[in-house]
């Protein structure tokens, strides 16, 4: 991604998409912001830094594993940033890793679809970002 600065920093973040095509783009083309349609015509990739906000409706399912993009985010050309998400313009990620994963309930616990819905709500109590090839914790 050419508008990484390294005075700048990064930050490891999530993106899911909900379709096979949207995640071989990304594969093979990186992120594309006149493929994003949220938030408006060319407004931003959306990232979460929480990966249960990507996995609570933003992921692709196949069958029951379920695709989940580990991502480096930059603060350059930030459209929106809170203490869920961050939304970046053309060029400002990296995707790293696509990751294939499996959601099992342990016994007693709730069902999926409401443990995705409590999970959604859990704010993140400290953030990390990467810096001089290090994750190290947020200010």
């Amino acid at each position: 991604y050419s508008r990484y600065s390294p005075a700048g920093g990064e930050t490891i973040m999530f993106h899911g998409c909900r379709t096979q095509v949207n995640e071989n783009s990304i594969i093979g083309e990186g992120f594309k912001v006149s493929w994003c349609v949220s938030g408006g015509s060319n407004y931003g990739t959306w990232f979460a830094y929480n990966a249960g906000y990507s996995n609570g409706g933003y992921v692709y399912h196949e069958g029951s594993v379920r695709h989940i993009f580990v991502c480096v985010a930059s603060y350059c050309d930030v459209k929106q940033d809170n203490a869920t998400m961050r939304v970046v313009g053309q060029d400002c990620a990296y995707p790293m890793w696509l990751l294939r994963y499996t959601i099992r309930s342990p016994e007693g616990s709730a069902p999926p679809q409401i443990a995705q819905k409590q999970a959604m709500r859990k704010t993140p109590r400290q953030f990390h970002v990467v810096r001089g090839g290090e994750w190290v914790l947020a200010p």
